[in-house]
């Protein structure tokens, strides 16, 4: 290419260094002297890089004038915490670190962290902007739906506005000519003696109206369209060794009592915000009590009747359907066998009540260990619930009350 600074020079967004990621061309740009070389190059530009892939098969040509009158969208690729690049990626905890990170919070991961390169490769190309379109595109879509909806509506009012008035101007005019002709039959009959018929004297003096407008209103179902939602961008896999060295680290330990020191504790759960709720079985409660991180009790929340047990959930998903076994597990220590939950790995944690244990099982059925026993303070422990959010257990005695809230690591 030829490069100057005439007072011709024509510039716009040419290619030259390999990208990294993809290792096709990237653009940057490049300046012309002449416009017919310019122009050639903008032809083989498109129709070389820019159309041999997929993602960049719709990109256009600016001009550098262009290109400079668009603002910058920042991009974070640095730890917050540290300020340094992020070059590793932990599996376990699923995310991006970097050097300074990996000795004060993931020394115990090891195994499971790798270069954020070795990371990408399991990783789609980058959607985020084309998820972003894709969003916008579908909301204005859903938008034009419902303003054609609405426009159509806004006609078909119309349409009943008119008919009602064209109905009104005609029963008008039938009672005029009514009433006009029980006029002429009336002075045709002056020789006779008149008498005004009863019904019109309770016409004027009672009808004060044509009659009433009656408005329906109806409940029109209208199909929205939902962009796409939990897209995946790295596959996770269960691993064992994340099994192997998960523990957990107790955080709070307090008593469950309601108002009437009653602890038939039955269900539990941790809400997004980290606050607890428990559920107390007996005939007058008809509340699940609230409590906070550290135990403090915060609400009751009434409901309809005596909860036994109760699920958060922050998506409904109705299926219809039949169980199946994916694996089976029997160990002496779960005897009387009672709460469950799944961590993120599909690993399961199980509670014995009769053996006052609290065991957790590998996601094939076929490894597992004891987290908790009768020596940690177990007894009859029957709710558990796992928060994969926040990696929190609750596990809470049906008797006693004692509830323990663990961080599992």
């Amino acid at each position: 290419m030829t490069r100057g600074y005439s007072a011709k020079r024509l510039s716009i967004l040419t290619f030259d260094n390999s990208c990294q990621v993809t290792g096709s061309k990237v653009c940057h740009p490049t300046f012309f002297v002449d416009p017919v070389a310019m122009s050639t190059q903008i032809q083989m530009h498109r129709n070389g890089v820019h159309r041999s892939m997929k993602v960049t098969r719709d990109h256009v040509l600016i001009s550098t004038d262009d290109y400079r009158k668009i603002e910058n969208v920042p991009v974070n690729l640095k730890c917050d915490t540290h300020g340094k690049k992020f070059d590793l990626y932990c599996k376990s905890h699923d995310v991006a670190i970097c050097v300074a990170c990996f000795p004060l919070l993931h020394k115990h991961c090891a195994d499971v962290v790798i270069s954020i390169d070795e990371a990408a490769k399991n990783a789609k190309i980058s959607t985020a902007l084309y998820d972003l379109e894709y969003a916008i595109k579908v909301a204005l879509e859903n938008m034009n739906h419902f303003i054609n909806n609405l426009n159509v509506a806004f006609k078909n009012l119309e349409i009943e506005e008119q008919s009602v008035r064209k109905s009104i101007v005609e029963i008008r005019a039938n009672i005029n000519k009514h009433l006009d002709d029980l006029e002429n039959k009336m002075l045709e009959e002056l020789s006779k003696r008149v008498e005004i018929h009863q019904g019109i004297i309770l016409l004027l003096e009672n009808v004060d109206n044509f009659g009433k407008v009656k408005v329906e209103e109806n409940t029109i179902s209208l199909p929205f369209k939902d962009t796409k939602s939990d897209q995946a961008q790295i596959v996770h896999t269960p691993t064992g060794q994340s099994f192997d060295r998960t523990r957990l680290q107790l955080r709070q330990k307090f008593k469950i009592k309601d108002k009437n020191n009653i602890t038939n504790v039955r269900g539990c759960g941790i809400l997004p915000n980290s606050n607890l709720l428990i559920a107390i079985l007996y005939d007058k409660n008809k509340v699940i009590m609230e409590y906070s991180v550290d135990g403090r009790h915060i609400r009751d929340i009434s409901v309809s009747y005596q909860p036994f047990d109760f699920a958060i959930i922050d998506r409904i998903v109705q299926t219809v359907g039949f169980c199946e076994y994916i694996w089976t597990f029997t160990d002496q220590s779960l005897d009387g066998p009672r709460g469950i939950s799944v961590d993120g790995d599909q690993n399961v944690f199980v509670e014995g009540r009769d053996y006052n244990s609290l065991m957790m099982i590998q996601y094939d059925g076929k490894v597992s260990k004891m987290l908790l026993t009768k020596s940690d303070g177990l007894d009859n422990p029957v709710p558990i619930h796992y928060n994969r959010d926040k990696k929190l257990l609750l596990v809470v005695c049906k008797e006693n009350g004692d509830a323990f809230l663990s961080s599992v690591i």
